[in-house]
């Protein structure tokens, strides 16, 4: 006679490969629909006089990319909360903030899909935001795609980021200088004039951030340019931990503010939930630059 144990064993082993098929059609089945789902599909794709410019969509993300369709994404937009900030560097780059006592005025030279400007305009909505990008494609795409919507306080410029600088009287309390192209960042962006000029549109207490996407030793070389015009003891820098960007910080002042300091506004930031992420413990990761 079997015991309870052997009968309860018995059934078991009995209906095992029901339940494991009964399984295995759903898990099946979400993962073609996972499969199909992040289909990249292309929303947008047009040439200018500067390259091929695409939006494509993978999932819930939304990417501008340059030159080609599974190029460098260069702006991320989160369908299901446009509000968030998906792509690692622009949330580093909210870190220019700590600098300035208080921002009035931003100019983001690299337009892109506007993610960082966007991103000041809901925190700070009084500011004054001046974008330059060369490319009116991608302002197109920024605008159809984006969420990009202009008004009196809000402006896109249609003008090469270098040449506006030298040309533009306008001075800002933040500058975040992201030009790039599908192969980089142009070359006339990455010299010594580029930079000299734009140290000239700082306010006395404003903050330049570079946004270096290369290489380690092309990233420590503009650095080091960057360094040489607004002095070394006035830069700070940090690596994004995933895409490996180098962010470069530049104040006017004889040298940048103190890492507790820094750490303070940030925590003071935070308590206001300013921006829809946490600048606290990306402050920490802030430090001497290469």
């Amino acid at each position: 006679m079997k015991t309870l144990a052997a009968r309860l064993l018995a059934a078991a082993l009995h209906v095992l490969p029901f339940v494991q098929e009964a399984l295995a059609q759903p898990l099946a089945t979400a993962a073609n629909a996972s499969a199909a789902a992040s289909t990249p599909k292309v929303v947008f794709d047009q040439v200018s006089a500067y390259g091929r410019v695409f939006v494509v969509e993978d999932g819930f993300r939304r990417m501008l990319r340059f030159g080609d369709v599974d190029g460098v994404d260069q702006s991320i937009m989160s369908l299901d909360d446009p509000a968030s900030v998906p792509m690692e560097y622009v949330r580093y780059a909210g870190l220019g903030l700590l600098f300035v006592p208080e921002v009035e005025s931003v100019m983001m030279i690299g337009l892109g899909g506007g993610s960082f400007t966007a991103m000041i305009d809901r925190a700070l909505p009084e500011s004054r935001i001046d974008a330059i990008e060369i490319d009116p494609v991608v302002v197109e795409a920024a605008r159809r795609f984006f969420g990009l919507v202009e008004d009196e306080k809000y402006r896109v410029h249609i003008a090469d980021g270098a040449a506006f600088v030298r040309e533009t009287g306008m001075r800002h309390d933040l500058i975040l200088a992201d030009a790039g192209v599908a192969d980089g960042i142009p070359e006339h962006h990455t010299i010594d004039p580029f930079f000299s000029a734009l140290r000239e549109r700082l306010e006395p207490e404003g903050v330049l951030v570079v946004n270096l996407g290369l290489d380690d030793r092309s990233n420590a070389i503009i650095a080091r340019r960057i360094q040489a015009v607004f002095g070394a003891d006035a830069c700070t820098c940090v690596r994004t931990p995933v895409d490996a960007n180098y962010l470069v910080f530049a104040t006017r002042r004889s040298s940048a503010p103190q890492a507790t300091q820094l750490l303070a506004r940030a925590v003071a930031i935070d308590g206001r939930r300013l921006l829809p992420y946490a600048l606290t413990p990306l402050a920490g990761q802030l430090g001497r630059c290469l």
